[in-house]
């Protein structure tokens, strides 16, 4: 049977995989490890069949996502399993725990460019475990059948570790995209046996369980386990609480988020935020979940009608927004985490797709999917901001994104008074073409008809 119709294409250039084996060697010994970052695009296969090209992106802080309606991109780095050791690709991600990555699908030759399957008739030291599982995302699942083999992770070796190899000829998968994850969510003790950080640290490769990312440009996007890079980022590194999770719901990196503003300004919001306790729409506990493996920005219900107005776009028959694109460039999302911390995302960053003069961007309405946080966002907030995940103080700290280079620093106990070496950088942004935004203020009668009864605009 045809595996999937939509196709991963991967990246695998020895030039990004990894930092050299010496110098991690170095940072383990020192309680750390850096892993890179890079992105991975994909597209629309014709024939449904599996196999994979690849293709690297030039830049890490221009380029655009795309997900179920097309092209994706996800970031990726590269892992080691079996003997003799198998490259493959997998996405880390922050919402959840295991290891697991495609097995090769039925009737699919081996590939010597493929870095996306694990194939495990090649490996001698491959134990089939005899059970399996489903791992399920927002649309997604995957069959796993449970294996354990020789893992390395930047030239750290966890052998007989216990992950999961996705059955893709199973009737159960039903899947976008040809990718394992490397679950990183280490708030619960949930599959202790298949989380590589819980491995790491049982083994005393790292001291902590507490982890970093940096989006950047070009080569420098990167994945800190162990500690923190204080060349990424300006200003103070903030400690946010993780929000208690509602009842019967697995712990998430969610956090309190004080407003969410749209800059500049429309007439009526002069200075105000659009959402949040001192806000245009009035919202006492607003809050938004740090989602790695988020292709985009997901609005929850009470509040994602308010923001397409603001923007005066529309929704697409994919529920993606769409917007006049002479805003897109001089507009920006502003997510006011603390009084001293804002993180400002450019609508540019969300960019989906043109149609004429408009632009639909990667923006999505919740209209049912169980997230925990009114804005669910990824890699879109990781490239504008520093942020540390910290699990055994259930928190995460942010600062405002910058590059100025490489400090690393190893985690041996609670994070305080870090400040960044870095000046604040603002984002870099295409300056061609630019025009001044056009918006259609709303007016108080007109947010009151469209805001969720639960939420009272502040009059």
């Amino acid at each position: 049977m045809a595996v999937l119709k939509t196709t991963l294409v991967a990246l695998f250039a020895s030039r990004a995989l990894a930092v050299p084996i010496d110098e991690q060697k170095e940072a383990s010994q020192n309680g750390l490890l850096q892993l890179p970052f890079f992105p991975m695009a994909a597209e629309i296969g014709n024939t449904g069949s599996p196999k994979t090209k690849r293709q690297v992106m030039e830049d890490l802080d221009k380029f655009e996502y795309k997900g179920r309606h097309g092209r994706t991109v996800a970031l990726g780095t590269v892992i080691e399993i079996g003997t003799p050791p198998q490259k493959v690709v997998v996405e880390p991600d922050t919402a959840s725990v295991k290891l697991w990555v495609p097995g090769l699908p039925d009737g699919e030759k081996p590939h010597a460019e493929d870095v996306t399957y694990y194939d495990t008739k090649r490996s001698s030291s491959v134990l089939d475990l005899k059970r399996s599982t489903e791992q399920p995302y927002v649309s997604q699942r995957y069959h796993l059948d449970m294996f354990a083999d020789n893992v390395s992770v930047g030239g750290l070796s966890l052998k007989n570790m216990t992950f999961g190899v996705g059955n893709m000829s199973h009737p159960r998968t039903a899947s976008g995209r040809l990718v394992g994850t490397m679950g990183l969510n280490t708030l619960s003790e949930d599959s202790a046996d298949t989380s590589v950080m819980k491995n790491l640290k049982a083994r005393n490769l790292i001291k902590t369980e507490t982890f970093s990312m940096a989006l950047r440009k070009k080569d420098r996007g990167s994945l800190t386990l162990g500690g923190y890079d204080t060349s990424k980022f300006s200003g103070p590194l903030e400690k946010l609480p993780v929000a208690a999770p509602t009842a019967g719901k697995s712990r998430h990196y969610v956090v309190s988020l004080k407003s969410l503003t749209v800059s500049p300004p429309d007439e009526l919001g002069a200075d105000k935020p659009l959402f949040g306790a001192d806000g245009l729409v009035r919202v006492d506990k607003l809050t938004v979940g740090i989602d790695s493996g988020s292709e985009g920005l997901i609005v929850s219900k009470r509040l994602y009608e308010v923001l397409r107005a603001r923007l005066g776009g529309r929704w697409t028959e994919g529920e993606l927004l769409q917007v006049k694109c002479d805003i897109i460039k001089t507009t920006t999302l502003d997510l006011a985490l603390t009084d001293k911390t804002t993180i400002s995302i450019p609508l540019h960053d969300f960019l989906y797709a043109t149609h004429g003069d408009e632009c639909e961007l990667f923006i999505g309405k919740n209209a049912g999917i169980p997230l925990p946080g009114d804005l669910w966002i990824g890699p879109h907030f990781l490239r504008r901001a520093y942020t540390v995940f910290s699990a055994e103080e259930n928190s995460i700290y942010v600062a405002r994104g910058a590059d100025c280079g490489s400090t690393l620093a190893p985690i041996n106990g609670p994070i305080k008074d870090v400040v960044g070496k870095c000046e604040r950088q603002e984002p870099d942004l295409d300056s061609d073409n630019i025009k001044s935004p056009v918006f259609k203020p709303l007016s108080q009668e007109e947010i009151e008809k469209i805001i969720a009864q639960n939420i009272k605009p502040k009059l």
